[in-house]
């Protein structure tokens, strides 16, 4: 039986034809291979400066979120001005039982209010989130 030489002891004779078609098939394919590169990395560069730009408009869209003004605090401060108010006037009246319920009745109006300030924040920033959800930008 024939003993197979291995390739790298093959040597074969390349008509300088065959060495042209070669070479010229093979920088075919390398430039081919070079512009579908430079095309993928340009697409990469381009998706990237889309995404940077889309995380910055939504960072300030939840920076402005967070910085937006609410009524809570004044609010609160129209309730202290007002508590500390009826406490100059009416000192004697911290002992009397009507006067502690209408106190604590401001004080549930008070936390009411605040509750519905808060709910109302929440659902704005739930609308928020799920509309950036929705972007099909962020999975979740």
């Amino acid at each position: 039986m024939k003993e197979l030489k291995k390739p790298s002891e093959l040597h074969y004779k390349i008509t300088k034809h065959l060495s042209g078609l070669i070479l010229s098939k093979w920088e075919t394919c390398r430039k081919f291979y070079i512009t579908n590169v430079k095309m993928i990395f340009e697409k990469i560069r381009f998706q990237e400066q889309n995404m940077i730009s889309y995380f910055a408009e939504i960072q300030r869209r939840f920076i402005e979120l967070l910085r937006r003004k609410d009524n809570k605090t004044t609010s609160v401060l129209t309730f202290q001005k007002s508590f500390n108010q009826f406490m100059k006037q009416y000192p004697d009246l911290i002992e009397n039982e009507p006067a502690q319920n209408e106190l604590h009745q401001r004080v549930d109006d008070l936390f009411d209010d605040l509750s519905d300030i808060s709910d109302t924040k929440e659902k704005e920033a739930t609308a928020e989130r799920d509309a950036v959800m929705k972007s099909g930008w962020v999975e979740g």
